[in-house]
């Protein structure tokens, strides 16, 4: 947003790396604009990791979708349900191993996620990917994101593509309320007018399966973040149920 970066110089920068929370499409192609126009030779190559893995497991080159593959000594691999490894481009939970997953904890946790599987100890991330024809990862969705809405499973990254794909929206999380009903938060530009946007954002929404269709859909300026500077979805939860003055719109 600074109008700084779209007059400088940025011949200098090498690399561009992004990690840590999911990364729209459109935010990747807006900065390797920037980039390009800069005459920078960089694009941006996103990563993927955890926390028990000390650092980035695998990166992406930066022109194919995805995370890239796992670094030389690592792997990466989808399981389904039932245990057994997925087919290509066929979604599972992500399980990695190598010399960068840590021992374990100090302290017992509630559901050991480390699991033997053929002599090597695998991390179960709880995160839902596929490995694409190329031997890509592909991270989906958080398992624990999942929305369940009458019985039927919705990915809430689906809903939030959908109106991440308008040029005025900057961020958008799906959620439920206390009373199970599917939630849209959306933060938007500070010049836009919420009464000329509804028909907008309805729109494109109306395409999907009727189980995506969010039954309140809410306006802010900014979505909060914690402080690892992620979206702070407590909060978020907080804000759909308690209604507060500041929304700057809400339709249901």
């Amino acid at each position: 947003n600074d109008p700084r970066m779209h007059t400088a110089d940025l011949s200098f920068v090498k690399n561009v790396f992004c990690g840590g929370e999911a990364t729209p499409r459109k935010l990747i192609d807006e900065f390797n604009e920037l980039l390009r126009n800069g005459k920078s030779q960089a694009v941006v190559q996103v990563g993927y990791g955890c926390t028990e893995t000390l650092t980035a497991v695998c990166v992406s080159d930066g022109k194919s979708d995805g995370c890239g593959k796992a670094f030389e000594g690592n792997e990466i691999i989808v399981m389904d349900e039932q245990g057994t490894r997925c087919a290509t481009d066929q979604s599972g939970e992500i399980l990695i191993t190598g010399p960068v997953l840590m021992e374990g904890y100090d302290l017992k946790a509630d559901a050991d996620p480390f699991i033997m599987i053929g002599g090597k100890k695998f991390y179960r991330s709880a995160d839902i990917g596929k490995i694409d024809r190329e031997g890509n990862l592909v991270v989906l969705y958080r398992r624990d994101h999942l929305l369940k809405i009458n019985g039927y499973f919705v990915d809430p990254h689906e809903i939030e593509d959908t109106v991440l794909s308008l040029s005025f929206i900057k961020e958008a999380i799906a959620l439920q309320d206390e009373e199970g009903r599917l939630c849209l938060i959306v933060s938007v530009d500070e010049t836009m007018k919420p009464g000329d946007l509804k028909k907008e954002i309805t729109g494109p929404l109306e395409t999907l399966d009727r189980w995506y269709r969010p039954k309140r859909i809410l306006l802010i300026h900014e979505l909060p973040k914690n402080e690892m500077k992620k979206t702070d979805r407590n909060a978020l939860k907080r804000l759909i149920n308690s209604r507060p003055n500041g929304l700057l719109a809400e339709w249901s």
